[in-house]
């Protein structure tokens, strides 16, 4: 047996049991306030943790990159979440090709980016479900709630394209430096997506999903009766952050560098 102080560094070591632990509790966590559970793929970049949150209940999966979803598919899974738009050809053709192997959820905040998928998909015959990103205080993407319907109703020109919901990451959690003031910025998540959510249905639209995702903002709004999609990436090993930030203790870290 290999000595931990005779591995070369660096090095990363994953504790298998805190790492199951972390798994289940958010899949607890989901089931029991009846929430999806689409997990963010990005923070540990595993098939094999994949298959374990699969098998914990995961619905489907979120992900940052086309790389990350051709991988997915590649080894079976069917359900996957573009957390950005799409927008250069060569991408939108990777896109694709998935689709016709995986129904695959699409994310927009611009006219322009569904236009351009909206002309492939056409050409493909294909019909590609989307979301609406809402920006909920991050400000680096994403419309905000009042603006949702006036997209909506754009979009609607694109006859290869299905609404199917509106999607936020309150990214901005992660300047914050205590427990009530992760509080604060899920209540301006979970309010973002309750007006963005209550503009569109007076406009006619169905809103099927209502998907938020962090770690850090996860426990708080599990417990809205409006959102019905969870999609936390960091819970998989949580980290220094989370620790200061009052999520968990030190010892629900799965994850170690050497």
């Amino acid at each position: 047996m290999t000595e931990i102080f005779d591995l070369p560094t660096p090095a990363f070591l994953v504790d298998l049991d805190k790492l199951e632990n972390n798994l289940r509790g958010m899949a607890d966590l989901c089931r029991e306030n009846k929430k999806q559970l689409w997990p963010m793929v990005k923070t540990h970049k595993s098939i094999e943790i994949a298959k374990m949150q699969a098998d914990l209940g995961a619905k489907g999966f979120l992900v940052g990159t086309i790389d990350e979803a051709e991988k997915l598919v590649e080894h079976g899974f069917k359900e996957i979440m573009l957390a950005y738009p799409v927008a250069s050809k060569e991408n939108i053709e990777r896109v694709i090709t998935l689709a016709k192997k995986a129904h695959i959820i699409l994310s927009f905040d611009t006219k322009e980016a569904a236009s351009k998928v909206d002309k492939i998909c056409e050409k493909e015959g294909l019909y590609l479900d989307y979301l609406i990103i809402i920006d909920s205080g991050l400000h680096r993407f994403g419309v905000i709630p009042e603006k949702a319907p006036e997209l909506a109703k754009t979009l609607r020109e694109f006859h290869h394209l299905k609404f199917k919901g509106i999607a936020t990451h309150p990214g901005h959690v992660y300047a914050k430096t205590n427990s009530l003031e992760v509080k604060a910025v899920a209540e301006e998540e979970v309010n973002a997506l309750r007006l963005a959510s209550n503009l569109l249905e007076k406009e006619g639209f169905i809103v099927e999903i209502i998907a938020t995702g962090s770690t850090p903002t996860a426990f708080y709004v599990a417990k809205d009766d409006k959102i019905n999609v969870l999609r936390p990436g960091n819970y998989v090993f949580y980290d220094a952050i989370q620790v200061a930030l009052g999520i968990v203790p030190e010892e629900r870290c799965a994850l170690t560098v050497i």
